[in-house]
């Protein structure tokens, strides 16, 4: 028979690990062939944009339209016609009725600005503010900071605004009418 066997040992401590060699540099990439077509029609070989700043949209995979009643002319983006966002209950859920928006547009605060680079006088709001009072309406940019205001949808909370002092002054012409009498 055998005998029992012996315990092990401890193990002792990894020793550090040593630093990496530099790397080398890469040699030069070789230039790339020119592709070919397929069939007499491949790719897309001319296009008409009369304005020259429509905004071009894909028909096919090989045919591209210059949009007449969408442009851009590097920072103004004209619509001829009417923007709309979905807005049916039959894609909405938790709807409830604004809280304190007299409150809320009392701390928006409308602006005159020009926009760095350029002279021409706009009006709105500041996005970074906009966002501590209705972050509802602030759209991100990739790094999670304000960078836009949805505009539109500020909409909901001027007319709920509207209809709470409308009241007021319903009541405050009900008192003027007593008084006067």
């Amino acid at each position: 028979t055998s005998g029992a066997s012996g315990s092990s040992g401890t193990s002792g401590t990894s020793g550090n690990t040593g630093t990496s060699g530099t790397s080398g540099t890469s040699g030069n990439t070789g230039a790339s062939g020119t592709s070919g077509t397929s069939g007499s029609n491949a790719g897309i070989t001319s296009y008409t944009n009369p304005a020259d700043n429509r905004v071009i949209t894909s028909v096919s995979s090989t045919a591209i339209n210059a949009e007449a009643n969408l442009t851009f002319d590097g920072s103004v983006l004209t619509v001829t016609g009417t923007i709309t966002e979905t807005s049916t209950e039959k894609v909405k859920e938790n709807i409830e009725e604004i809280s304190n928006p007299l409150e809320i547009v009392k701390k928006l605060r409308g602006v005159e600005y020009n926009k760095i680079g350029n002279s021409i006088k706009e009006i709105g709001l500041i996005a970074e503010e906009v966002d501590k009072v209705l972050p509802q309406v602030v759209i991100k940019d990739y790094e999670g900071k304000p960078a836009s205001v949805s505009y539109s949808r500020i909409t909901a909370i001027l007319i709920e605004a509207i209809k709470i002092q409308n009241k007021q002054i319903e009541n405050l012409t009900k008192r003027i009418e007593v008084l006067e009498k």
